[in-house]
């Protein structure tokens, strides 16, 4: 499952780098980019946001939401 995340508050390389790192911790396969500030990841199931959420907030301010589901 592919699903687009909308990542709020992340404005630099440094902020990249931090989401980058945070959401790799809940699984390997993300893609991260700051113009426009997304994520992409790809797991065999569904990542509950919360964690996401939480894995994040470890980081920083940053707050993230699904935008869209791009393959199951």
């Amino acid at each position: 499952m592919t699903t687009r995340y909308k990542i709020s508050k992340m404005t630099c390389g440094g902020c990249l780098a931090n989401v980058t790192s945070a959401l790799q911790t809940v699984t390997e396969n993300v893609t991260v980019t700051l113009n426009p500030s997304e994520a992409i990841i790809t797991s065999e199931q569904k990542i509950p946001i919360a964690v996401l959420q939480e894995a994040l907030s470890l980081k920083g301010a940053y707050q993230i939401e699904e935008i869209e589901v791009l393959s199951k």
